[in-house]
């Protein structure tokens, strides 16, 4: 902002008063903004800068985001089944294993 200032001061070559402050309502304008700017905190520029951001950058991610566990959670539920039984064989496989042995297996 300041650089913008000094850029229309240049150009237009900007009248003052006997105070120091500028004549024209545009410059005027320009220092009260300014003015609000540094003493307020009022970021209005850096508030636009990160809406724009979001929107344009952020949420895509987040949609891709979204996408990639919404087919993380489908895989894990198409594949529950098939662990379902591989664990129970497995338990099978370990009961006749201990009653070979002459164990007795757990019941777990």
């Amino acid at each position: 902002l300041k650089e913008l200032m000094a850029l229309r001061e240049q150009h237009t070559k900007a009248e003052k008063d006997m105070f120091g402050r500028y004549k024209s309502d545009l410059m005027k304008s320009f220092v009260e903004v300014l003015r609000l700017y540094e003493q307020q905190d009022a970021y209005l520029a850096e508030c636009a800068q990160i809406l724009t951001r979001n929107t344009d950058m952020e949420i895509v991610l987040l949609k891709r985001k979204i996408t990639r566990l919404q087919t993380s959670i489908s895989d894990s539920v198409r594949k529950e089944p098939e662990l379902q039984a591989n664990s129970e064989s497995a338990m099978q496989q370990y009961r006749s294993m201990c009653t070979a042995l002459g164990l007795t297996p757990d019941s777990q």
